[in-house]
């Protein structure tokens, strides 16, 4: 009987233990916390993007803002009920998206673009599908907005400061559009899509 206490005694100062049902559910929890840690993942960053518009990438846009959807709600008072207002979800509406690039003047795409549009009635108004797509910080797609029906409300050319030496000019337009939707993951048909500089 002294022989197996100063045995356990002696497994104990080994650092060994006699495993119990307290430990075996404490080593499931870990294993368990462990698991949900390893499919976390970090936040998106906001600064590795480009823009799509009719499939071809554009690369030098600077900011991107807009991307937004609310509705109104509805609220009337229900007979009977007195304590306060009932809700409905009135109708949506999407806001434009604003997108600011680095000016080129030997490049005019957002200016024709426009210019097609106040041609009213001489041609059918040019609507694109517009996309905004989000990359991880080694440059891979890991989401898009898609913006179906877009055209152009605003533009807004560079301002020039001659006192501002080494200021960058910049152009701003504005996009209406019917929808967008967002796609998780890499989009489109895994084909790198075809790059155009200044559109």
């Amino acid at each position: 009987m002294a022989d197996s206490r100063n045995q356990q005694a002696q497994a104990v100062h080994a650092g060994a233990t006699k495993p119990s049902g307290n430990t075996a559910a404490s080593n499931s929890r870990n294993q368990a916390a462990k698991a949900v840690g390893s499919g976390r993942a970090d936040p998106a960053i906001g600064f590795s993007f480009f823009v799509e518009i009719d499939g071809i990438q554009c690369v030098q846009f600077r900011e991107v803002s807009g991307l937004e959807w609310k509705a109104d709600p509805e609220a009337f008072y229900e007979g009977g009920h007195n304590d306060g207002q009932v809700h409905l979800v009135g109708r949506g509406q999407f806001t434009p998206l604003k997108l600011k690039k680095g000016f080129f003047a030997a490049q005019g795409e957002f200016f024709d673009w426009m210019k097609a549009l106040m041609d009213g009635g001489t041609s059918k108004i040019k609507r694109e599908t517009v996309s905004v797509v989000v990359r991880d910080d080694s440059g891979s797609e890991i989401g898009r907005f898609n913006l179906f029906g877009a055209f152009m409300t605003r533009y807004a050319g560079p301002g020039f400061n001659a006192m501002e030496g080494t200021s960058v000019a910049f152009e701003e337009v504005e996009l209406v559009y019917d929808r967008f939707e967002f796609k998780p993951g890499s989009g489109g048909n895994g084909t790198r899509p075809r790059v155009k500089g200044g559109r």
